[in-house]
């Protein structure tokens, strides 16, 4: 049975149980106050010790008898299920025993009202109660047993009262009968709700777990064809990097910063779509770190700027000098969604300006950041409004089928916003502009503020080219770079060959091991996804690998795989640190001199 079904059959338990204390209170309760006003009349139609035994004494104790029987089973059973490795089967069977002893136990319960009062109306409506309640638990076997034994107590109080009262009570007969009619009725209609419940419930169920397994089987596969792609971009962007950096034909650098612009627009694409198979797999989750606001804020700038410029744009960026200098949180994440409105802006901005402007408020030790993106584009019709925050959703598709873009961004804005306990706010008039703000709350890492930032960070962008001398050399360092593809080792030697370092390669982890065993690295880079021993396992073997003389260096996972968690993965597994493909230089240069000295 579904974990749902035992789920919903267990909370309806405990209600039943409750239930059943509470009518035993009720009905001890009652007999006393009868009682009372009885003796207090000089009603009592037997002698005082009879009755108390007869109609107070008997009643309780049956009831508390009722009620230990279920808390017992209850008990029991949960124990069962509780327990490190259960029988789905027992389970099933443990669930049906506490469920017919909830229900058996409001029976004996109806039984006693029965048996202590004189009108067939209670016991009718009583014994019509655990019929109904059979619905609940979704059990036709249990309807039909409780029906019968219903119709069997009600020939029971019917006999009782007969004897009692005596034959001359010609109302007993009917009344029995009329009850009887009721609890079948109740009984046919309990096991009709019952089967149709049961085909309801089963059916969202499975519809619900197909729903879920489609959606888990295109999420993965999202995620496996975005590692497969990440692979071929890193060889396109690596070694267009190398004709940025050597070139020295204008024609040339021109075509190579075409190519590295559409490769870019190509990895945000796929990234686009890996984000989006993490919102959609419940994967998505935020890391907080401390970072520098005023570089973040510059390192957008940068990214953005070029492009900006070459639609003949104006981007300017306006900081409140007030704002904490350092603060904890994602700052990928925020950089993400900022990358993703001012690349929004620039795009359906065909002339004016785009404005990147950051306040906010501190608050103890949180600040308030408020951010927001505004321009002079073409504007969102109000009635596009809404659809701006559907997926694969483009509005003005008319005006706009010119403009690359995959619907996707601000999709994941509004995914990455929630995760933060914010919204994207819209302001926008067609044919005029739009403002696209939002406020997080960080945590402040520093009392030292920002201060004048365009005075201390500029807003001179990066050059789109990196056709730069490197500015630094490590000729005593030894590397080690483990990839079976031979394209991807010659990108990373490519990216590393101005550093005069001496790297050596290797196309497998048995060649690793063996390279690793008779020299002494101060880096090795170990692909993950490599046929025969993948790279988790030839790490694992060179931990294992006494005589290792490279047993101390420091291991990067270097991977296509950029599925959030990825990095805490590797690092569980044993790795120094990860670097994802495509390679950028300078998070290759940056992770080289974080385990090395110049």
């Amino acid at each position: 049975m579904n974990n749902e079904v035992r789920s919903i059959k267990r909370k309806w338990q405990k209600i039943v149980f409750r239930v059943n204390v509470v009518i035993a209170l009720l009905v001890t309760i009652t007999e006393i106050v009868v009682f009372f006003d009885l003796y207090a009349n000089n009603l009592l139609d037997c002698s005082l010790e009879e009755y108390i035994i007869r109609y107070m004494l008997i009643p309780f104790g049956i009831n508390c008898i009722l009620i230990a029987i279920m808390h017992i089973a209850y008990i029991y059973a949960q124990r069962y299920i509780n327990s490190e490795n259960p029988d789905p089967i027992k389970i099933d069977a443990c669930d049906r025993i506490v469920s017919c002893t909830v229900i058996r136990a409001l029976f004996g319960m109806c039984a006693v009202v029965g048996y202590v009062h004189f009108f067939f109306s209670i016991t009718m409506v009583a014994f019509c109660i655990p019929v109904v309640l059979c619905v609940v638990f979704m059990d036709e076997k249990l309807n039909i047993e409780t029906t019968v034994l219903g119709e069997v107590g009600v020939i029971v109080v019917a006999i009782h009262r007969f004897m009692c009262v005596g034959a001359g009570d010609r109302f007993i007969i009917p009344d029995a009968f009329i009850s009887m009619v009721v609890v079948g009725i109740a009984g046919f209609i309990s096991r009709v709700m019952v089967m149709y419940t049961l085909r309801q419930s089963h059916e969202l169920i499975d519809a619900r777990e197909k729903a879920i397994s489609a959606n888990a089987a295109k999420s993965d596969f999202l995620a496996r064809m975005s590692h497969e792609i990440r692979t071929p971009i890193n060889a396109v962007i690596g070694m267009d990097e190398m004709i940025l950096r050597e070139s020295e034909d204008p024609e040339v650098l021109d075509y190579a910063n075409d190519i590295r612009s559409s490769a870019h627009s190509l990895l945000s694409i796929v990234n686009d779509i890996l984000d989006i198979s993490k919102v959609e797999s419940g994967k998505m989750e935020l890391i907080p770190v401390e970072y520098e606001l005023g570089r973040l804020i510059h390192d957008i700038y940068s990214a953005s700027s070029i492009r900006a410029r070459d639609k003949g744009l104006q981007f300017d960026v306006e900081v409140d000098s007030s704002l904490p200098k350092r603060l904890i949180g994602d700052d990928i994440r925020i950089r993400q969604i900022v990358n993703n409105l001012v690349s929004n802006a620039i795009k359906y901005t065909h002339e004016g300006t785009v404005l990147l402007k950051v306040g906010g408020a501190i608050n103890g030790d949180k600040t308030y950041l408020n951010i927001m993106v505004k321009d002079t584009g073409i504007g969102i019709k109000e009635e596009d409004l809404p659809r701006i925050r559907d997926a694969f959703q483009r509005v003005d598709e008319n005006k706009n089928r010119a403009i690359e873009g995959t619907g996707l961004g601000i999709k994941i804005t509004l995914e990455l916003l929630a995760l933060m306990d914010s919204d994207l706010m819209i302001n926008s008039e067609y044919g005029v502009g739009s403002e696209f703000y939002f406020t997080i709350e960080q945590d402040n890492a520093s009392d030292e503020v920002i201060g004048d930032y365009s005075a201390k960070y500029g807003k001179r962008a990066g050059r789109l080219s990196s056709n730069k001398k490197d500015t630094w050399t490590a000729p005593n360092a030894n590397i080690l770079v483990v990839d079976d593809s031979a394209i991807n080792i010659k990108v990373f030697c490519s990216l590393l060959k101005n550093h005069k370092m001496t790297i050596d390669t290797a196309r497998n982890g048995a060649e690793c091991i063996v390279m690793a065993s008779k020299k002494k690295y101060d880096i090795i880079f170990l692909d993950h996804m490599m046929p025969g021993m993948d790279g988790i396992e030839t790490l694992t073997q060179m931990k294992n690998t006494a005589d290792l003389k490279s047993h101390d260096t420091p291991v990067i996972a270097l991977t296509a795989n950029a599925v959030v968690g990825s990095k805490d993965i590797y690092l569980s597994k044993g790795f120094s640190d990860y670097l994802s493909k495509p390679i950028m230089p300078e998070e290759l240069d940056e992770m080289i001199l974080k385990y090395i000295s110049i």
